[in-house]
């Protein structure tokens, strides 16, 4: 059992060719954890080197999926238009993990 969770992390996290953007996305994404968990999870797994790395594709993601969902054509603005708006949502405060709390995300 442990050598297929073993592979199935490799798979999905082993190297920095094979890290799927859209699952640090969906972490980033979350109003609990948001940047900050990812920046320090992706140091603390492959180095601040090979983190910041990371982190620089994990952002250009970011910003090509709100320019996807949003219908944008002129890449310049909405890259600006893009950067603003995930500035605001990243700075605002975690939202706090309370398991008695039930979050809607939606509300």
């Amino acid at each position: 059992m442990v050598s297929k969770m073993q592979r199935k992390y490799d798979k999905y996290w082993g190297t920095l060719n094979v890290i799927n953007m859209l699952l640090l996305n969906a972490i980033v994404l979350d109003p609990c954890p948001k940047l900050d968990f990812v920046n320090w999870i992706l140091d603390e797994s492959f180095g601040v080197e090979k983190g910041r790395e990371l982190k620089s594709k994990l952002s250009t993601c970011l910003i090509s999926l709100y320019d996807h969902y949003q219908g944008k054509e002129d890449e310049s603005q909405s890259y600006q238009d893009a950067k603003s708006e995930l500035d605001r949502y990243l700075k605002e405060d975690c939202e706090p993990r309370n398991k008695s709390i039930e979050l809607d995300i939606l509300g």
